[in-house]
């Protein structure tokens, strides 16, 4: 059964949750951490979309994101993939970082009419 497409949508704002494989450890040291932020902080710069809050999990992250005319999936593909290059590298492991696809709730804004 295919995917449910997401809403896409210039200027919505999203809750991004994003899990481990496994319940593997995502972050296990502060370099991970920052590796983690200076990635999101490229690509947030990369896409025009604006980073409102992050929580870094020990197996998770959540990103509450407005995004800007390009899609979704053109932030957190690349940032996924960049973490998880660097994570299987560091860590000398193969395979995948990040369970299923990044799921993404669509919120409410109050600060727009």
């Amino acid at each position: 059964m295919p995917r449910k497409a997401r809403i896409n949508n210039p200027g919505l704002t999203h809750h991004i949750m994003a899990r481990t494989f496994n319940d593997l450890l995502l972050f296990r040291d502060d370099e991970d951490r920052t590796f983690y932020l200076s990635c999101l902080s490229h690509r947030i710069i990369e896409t025009g979309f604006v980073c409102y809050a992050w929580v870094l999990m020990n197996t998770h992250v959540h990103l509450l994101i407005r995004t800007t005319e390009q899609p979704l999936w053109k932030l957190m593909k690349p940032l996924n993939c960049d973490y998880a290059h660097y994570y299987n590298k560091k860590y000398d492991r193969r395979g995948p970082l990040f369970c299923d696809r990044y799921k993404s709730i669509a919120t409410q804004d109050h600060t727009n009419p």
